[in-house]
């Protein structure tokens, strides 16, 4: 299970499994709440049992609310699809440090659930940020649209981001917010920077 913040990358991460999750032959649920019938979760919990029982692994992107909903069925249901308890218990340990013990693979039944919350990430990182500047910065629609001088502003800032001074101090502003315990989404981080570039 990927779960995290709206834009924060779980239908993206999936996609780019994409591959891989095809030579599994793995069942994949790309977006939890437009597979819910309303706010029920039936028809996850349907594709997930159908999956399991033809031993294919089941993959599921899901914001808060439908992994909430998920969570609750297995606490009120514990028999109905069993998974649920270790995706409740990773969900309460959202952190992990090193090789999981041997009683929490026990508990995992043979490590067969994952739950990776993508919102720990801390995406104002430097290097984090950086990469994403770089790939605007080497977009080649961009590159044209910045050297044809259409609009001038945007030209302007594009040269100036490229420069590297300014590119250090701004993946430096970054780096403070994120040590002073702030935090961004990955869709907040790409409107900021599409703001550097376009704005006035």
């Amino acid at each position: 299970i990927l779960t995290g913040n709206a834009g924060d990358g779980k239908t993206h991460l999936l996609r780019r499994l994409e591959p891989e999750l095809q030579k599994l032959k793995a069942v994949v649920q790309y977006d939890a709440s437009a597979a819910m019938d309303h706010t029920k979760i039936v028809p996850i919990l349907n594709e997930w049992r159908k999956a399991k029982k033809s031993g294919r692994p089941y993959c599921l992107a899901a914001n808060e609310y439908p992994l909430y909903l998920l969570r609750e069925h297995g606490r009120r249901k514990p028999n109905d699809l069993s998974v649920l308890s270790e995706v409740d218990r990773q969900c309460r340990l959202r952190l992990t440090y090193g090789e999981a013990t041997p009683d929490e693979r026990a508990k995992n039944d043979q490590g067969k659930v994952l739950v990776v919350d993508l919102s720990l990430r801390n995406p104002l990182h430097a290097d984090f940020v950086g990469a994403m500047l770089d790939r605007l910065l080497k977009n080649p629609a961009l590159v044209a649209y910045a050297k044809s001088n259409t609009d001038l502003n945007f030209s302007e800032n594009f040269r100036r981001l490229s420069d590297e001074t300014v590119r250090k101090r701004i993946l430096g502003l970054f780096d403070r917010l994120r040590a002073l315990g702030h935090r961004a989404t990955i869709r907040e981080l790409w409107i900021v920077l599409a703001r550097l570039l376009f704005g006035g």
